[in-house]
């Protein structure tokens, strides 16, 4: 917990929060909270996003803010297949959304 405080004290007085669009600010904040280990890969579907964010926010729109937040050099992330969970059908899954990301703990 301890790490996720200073990661984000770095990005607020860095500037790196500065001028996101309220969506990206959001999906940062949740990806910080739902990230495993600062310093290592974590994964997220999108169906967990919209449980916090709420079902309009969109694949386009998730995608649109993981780039912002990319560009400013918050985190790294990646699309990958995602994996069906038990009973989950496979046309959910090809539907679905999830990603692999990494948070910059360090901002320079």
């Amino acid at each position: 917990m301890r790490a996720r405080g200073e990661v984000l004290k770095r990005a607020a007085l860095s500037g790196g929060l500065d001028g996101l669009p309220l969506e990206a600010l959001k999906l940062y904040m949740l990806l910080l909270i739902r990230a495993e280990d600062i310093r290592s890969e974590s994964r997220v579907r999108l169906q967990a996003i919209q449980r916090v964010l709420g079902r309009s926010f969109s694949q386009e729109d998730c995608r649109q803010a993981l780039a912002v937040l990319a560009a400013h050099d918050l985190l790294t992330w990646t699309p990958v297949s995602p994996r069906p969970s038990q009973g989950q059908r496979v046309q959910q899954v090809k539907e679905g959304l999830e990603i692999v990301f990494q948070l910059n703990p360090s901002f320079e």
